[in-house]
């Protein structure tokens, strides 16, 4: 017999879709975005010995996206078919990824000093494989992101999407051991080496960053109206877990420091951050009607925040690191160079969601049309058009 969901239903409730109003959740967007602001600062000083301890935690935002993935993929695959979703990531992923990849690449060219392996990155990057090496490190989360894409196609292909908490609930479980585990290594307690999947393939198994996506999907069913007593206490398995894999990572970066830190004082900084935006988003869930209803102009302006977000988290470490470097051999400080490559990054990435991402996408979905229509009749494909189920 099935559970009876725990009654949250929040204002704007009913079946997810790709559209504007009380159902989008545009607080998101402003947790999106700062979560890019935190990973922008933190690769623009954290190997500065000058301003080395001045962003460190930033690195936090990267948790924040896989919790942001979890809830907004629910909400985008929720009674979609397997073909609209699939079409709809890859309209998210790639156009972006091209266009940054691009402009990278440019900037580069344009730094001196020859890098030989600068077209093998840029081939990665440009097509986002799964292994690398890529044109900035932060494109190591995509192939983390699309294995999750992946498991969540797989549940409406078999049209199973209705056992997505139940995916959540074995997600938890599965990321949550591999932690506890993880810790003991990283802390000493054992020595289990081959659990040090640093930023590699093995990331795709989700065993590291699981509990984030699930915790996300967590959240979204509980906007739903739709979490169990099963859902909650897997939540709370995840919100437990979820501190040993950022915990862990402060010692990773404390070890990979240019600057001596002390993991005692800055430790509790990034479950600080992680926490806040945690909070961000259920506020944001919570008053998402609320929020739908401020004016049309401001609504439209945290959307192109929202868009901008990728773009900056792509751009910022080689067209904000290029900034810097110009503008400390102008005779910049550290700090000041940083902000300029910030701000830079910031404007790049805004005239890249405005502007050349949207004319790529386009391009790209009249491109992704023509199959469609010449497959959407055909009875052996009609597993792909239809709807893989609902929540």
């Amino acid at each position: 017999m099935p559970e009876t969901p725990i009654k949250h239903t929040l204002p704007g409730g009913g079946p997810a879709r790709h559209r504007s109003g009380a159902d989008y959740v545009y607080g998101i967007d402003m947790v999106r975005f700062a979560a890019a602001l935190l990973v922008t600062g933190f690769h623009l000083t954290w190997r500065d010995p000058a301003v080395a301890d001045v962003m460190w935690s930033g690195w936090a935002g990267v948790q924040v996206f896989f919790v942001v993935s979890g809830f907004v993929i629910a909400n985008s695959a929720n009674n979609a078919t397997p073909i609209a979703f699939i079409r709809s990531r890859l309209l998210r992923l790639y156009p972006a990824a091209w266009v940054c990849s691009i402009l990278c690449l440019v900037a580069f060219v344009l730094m001196p000093g020859p890098d030989p392996d600068l077209a093998r990155r840029f081939i990665a990057s440009f097509t986002l494989a799964p292994a690398g090496p890529y044109i900035a490190s932060a494109y190591w989360t995509l192939p983390v992101e699309i294995a999750f894409y992946g498991a969540v196609f797989l549940l409406l292909f078999s049209g199973n999407f209705h056992r997505l908490p139940q995916f959540a609930l074995a997600l938890t479980a599965a990321s949550s051991a591999y932690l506890g585990v993880y810790s003991l290594h990283v802390f000493g307690a054992v020595n289990l080496p081959f659990l040090e999947f640093e930023y590699g393939m093995l990331n795709m198994t989700l065993l590291r960053h699981g509990v984030f996506f699930a915790l996300g999907i967590f959240l979204w069913l509980w906007s739903r109206g739709k979490l169990t007593r099963t859902g909650m206490a897997a939540a709370l398995l995840a919100l437990i877990a979820a501190p040993l894999e950022i915990t862990a990572r402060s010692v990773e970066f404390v070890e990979r420091s240019p600057v001596p830190l002390n993991l005692a004082d800055l430790w509790m900084n990034p479950l600080l951050i992680w926490g806040a935006s945690l909070l961000a988003i259920i506020a944001s869930a919570r008053w998402r009607a609320e929020i739908a209803t401020l004016p049309p102009s401001l609504l439209a302006l945290l959307r192109v925040v929202g868009l901008a977000t990728y773009p900056l988290y792509l751009l910022h470490e080689v067209i904000g690191g290029s900034a810097k470097a110009l503008a400390m051999q102008a005779g910049a400080s550290s700090m000041a160079g940083a902000v300029t490559g910030g701000a830079l990054s910031i404007a790049v990435a805004l005239l890249v969601a405005a502007v050349l991402e949207p004319a790529v996408r386009d391009r790209l979905r009249r491109l992704l049309d023509i199959p469609q229509a010449a497959f959407s009749a055909r009875p052996a494909f009609s597993t792909f058009y239809r709807s893989g189920g609902t929540v």
